[in-house]
């Protein structure tokens, strides 16, 4: 979240010349879905017109633990076990982050003192552009004193500081217990994704739940401020883990009280969303599908009166309750056979909930690459 640029691979005007020996798929007539692709071009422009308006919103900064990287850099039989610890720390911290939705930042220390002026610190943390309610330091080795300086200010001023882990027990890379007596002043947690999240519960934006109450998994979220408006757009990271055609039931809270309005990406569609609100956050309950995505408007106010989400009554099912979704795939199924040059005998007709579809034997439904429980 955050690449908004897309470099094409278009078409060759010419298979000439020795660069052409190594080429992806052009995007032209050589491809049978060209005529299509700005099914999926005119979503991503969409998409993108809405991730460049304003200013992302995000109120957790994460020190970056490189510099701790670094002083470990050394023989494989004294350092290599902790620099994999480290890494690993790193790799778990930006995981639990993403995936409980706290959108976050990256600090640099050695770019700090330029981009936070020490005279501009109060209750929010100025960094550059942006400015930050909590500042967490993940376990790391040694810290800056230039950025233990704007540290204590901001703790001073007000702000919140969560120490994940070890604190520092060296500054400048020199022995101190100058990092271990501001951590007496601020949150401390254990390195574990539940502690971490919960130290950071007060400072969230965007939470999103499923249906049985858990946090989601597999959504990552952005959201950009554009006057008194506000951009959300949620998205599928990985492969959903269930069936493809099977909804997953989200509630969506976002602090404040808010208006939401649906941009469909693939239609071009503008419609409001029906959303509640409940002890001053606005909660909007939402089904997604497999690799699915949501772009919302958020205008500030009471949601206005929208239907609630009809989910397509041609979602794929393959057992409908009144056996059309099925004669679908049934059709669908039909045709790959002929493609296949199915015999017959290898198509069988299977009833089930009073409906007849048609069954391909093991050998087929490996040719087709479909899964026998969807069969």
């Amino acid at each position: 979240l955050g690449v908004t640029s897309r470099a094409h691979h278009l078409t060759f005007m010419s298979m000439e010349g020795e660069a052409k020996r190594d080429w992806p798929a052009s995007i032209g007539y050589q491809s049978p879905w060209y005529l299509k692709y700005s099914y999926l071009e005119d979503h991503h422009a969409r998409v993108t017109a809405a991730l460049t308006r304003g200013k992302a919103v995000v109120k957790t900064a994460v020190l970056s633990p490189i510099e701790s990287y670094w002083i470990l850099y050394g023989p494989n039989s004294q350092t290599h076990s902790m620099r994999d610890q480290l890494d690993s720390d790193y790799e778990n911290l930006m995981q639990w982050l993403l995936y409980g939705t706290i959108d976050f930042d990256l600090i640099s220390e050695s770019l700090l003192p330029q981009q936070c002026d020490l005279n501009r610190i109060d209750s929010g943390l100025p960094v550059g552009e942006m400015r930050y309610d909590v500042v967490v330091v993940p376990g790391l080795l040694t810290i800056r004193s230039s950025t233990l300086d704007r540290l204590e200010r901001f703790r001073d001023a007000g702000g919140q500081i969560v120490f994940a882990g070890h604190v520092p027990s060296l500054v400048d890379a020199k022995v101190s217990d100058r990092a271990e007596k501001l951590a007496g002043r601020c949150v401390q947690t254990e390195f574990e994704r539940a502690y971490i999240l919960e130290a950071l519960k007060p400072y969230r934006t965007v939470e999103i739940r499923q249906g049985n109450g858990m946090l989601s998994d597999n959504l990552f979220y952005q959201m950009r401020e554009e006057g008194d408006d506000r951009w959300l757009f949620i998205c599928h990271v990985n492969r959903k883990r269930n069936r493809l055609d099977k909804p997953e039931k989200y509630f969506i809270s976002v602090n404040g009280i808010w208006s939401p309005t649906l941009y469909d990406t693939i239609t071009g569609e503008i419609t409001p969303v029906q959303a509640t609100v409940e002890n001053g956050s606005t909660i909007i309950k939402r089904h997604l599908f497999a690799e699915d995505s949501v772009l919302l408007k958020l205008t500030p106010g009471m949601p206005c009166e929208a239907k609630p989400q009809e989910l397509p009554s041609h979602n794929m099912h393959w057992m409908g309750a009144n056996g059309q979704n099925a004669r679908i795939f049934c059709l669908l199924i039909t045709k790959f056979a002929r493609l296949l040059d199915t015999p017959a005998d290898r198509i069988s007709l299977h009833s089930r909930g009073g409906c007849r579809t048609k069954r391909l034997n093991t050998r087929w439904r490996c040719s087709l690459n479909l899964s026998p429980r969807l069969i």
